[in-house]
Parts: C-alpha cells; structure tokens; sequence
C-alpha cells in the first residue's frame, strides 16, 4: 500500500493493477456541491461589477464607491483614521519615552563620571600633599644634618691627633 500526501486518506493501490483514477480520486467524490442560498443577491454583485467594469477608469471608481452606503463607509474611514492617529500617537509617545530614558540615562552616566572625576582630584590631592609632607620631611632632615655638620665643622678638634699618630707608630713597627 502506498502513503498518500498528509492530510489526504489513504488510498489503496495494488502493484498488480494499473491505477484507476476514479478509486485515486475517491477523497474528493464525498464532497457535496455547494448550492447557493441568495442567488438573486449574487447576480446583482455580479451585475454591478460587470457594470462598473465596462465604464472602467474613474467611473467605474465611483460607481463602485457609490454603491457603498455612505453612512457605513463614513463610519469605516473615520475608525481607520482614528486608528492610524491612535497608533501615531503611540509611536510618538513610545519615541518620546524612549528620548527620556536616553537623557536619563545620560544624565545618570554624567554623574557618576562627574562624581569619578571628584574621587580622582581628591585621590590625586592627597598623593601630592603626602609627597609635599614627605618632602618637607626629607628638607628637615637634610637641614638637620646640615646644622650637625656645621657645628661639628666649627667645634675645635678633641682628639689630639698628633699623639694618635705617634701612638700608631709604635704599633706598626
């Protein structure tokens, strides 16, 4: 047996027999006719198309228009165009909002880089005071020195020198 297409039924075929195409189309015999209920309503349709087909071009346009209730019609136009308004004003109010949080965001971002910025002068301040301390301190000291070397400088010898040499003489000899 051979598989029909999906959303077919099944249809037997043998492999000894040559195909019948009134068994292959089985599926579709059960369907019954299609009667139409307003036939006078659908022979106007058709009229007015034909009609309006043949004057063809604008009149033809306006043929058809004219053969829409006006009321209807009106009604119809005026909900598409309320709606597309609707939608304009959405899009407007979604782009105006998208705006906000952009400047927000922004905003936010400005911030927090003005408030990096204030931590880094700070930081930066108090490394150039520690260095100015640290310098200082190095001044004060080499000043301190500089004073023990002056008054070392002009303090007389204490050490009689000559007696330290003859005393190493001795030593050496």
């Amino acid at each position: 047996a051979a598989a029909a297409p999906s959303g077919a039924a099944a249809v037997e075929v043998s492999s000894s027999r040559p195909a019948d195409d009134g068994v292959a189309l089985k599926q579709n015999a059960s369907k019954a006719p299609v009667t139409v209920q307003n036939q006078a309503g659908w022979a106007n349709l058709a009229d007015k198309t034909a009609a309006a087909a043949k004057e063809g071009g604008e009149a033809g346009a306006a043929g058809g228009a004219a053969a829409i209730p006006d009321a209807l019609w009106s009604d119809f136009e005026a909900m598409a165009q309320r709606k597309s308004e609707r939608e304009k004003e959405r899009e407007a109010e979604e782009a105006a909002a998208r705006a906000a949080a952009e400047a927000k965001e922004a905003a936010a971002l400005a911030e927090e880089q003005r408030k990096r910025d204030a931590v880094a002068e700070q930081e930066a301040a108090a490394r150039r005071a520690e260095e100015e301390a640290e310098a200082a301190k190095k001044r004060a000291v080499e000043e301190e020195r500089a004073k023990a070397r002056a008054e070392l400088d002009a303090a007389g010898q204490t050490v009689d020198m000559e007696g330290q040499r003859e005393a190493m003489k001795e030593f050496e000899g």
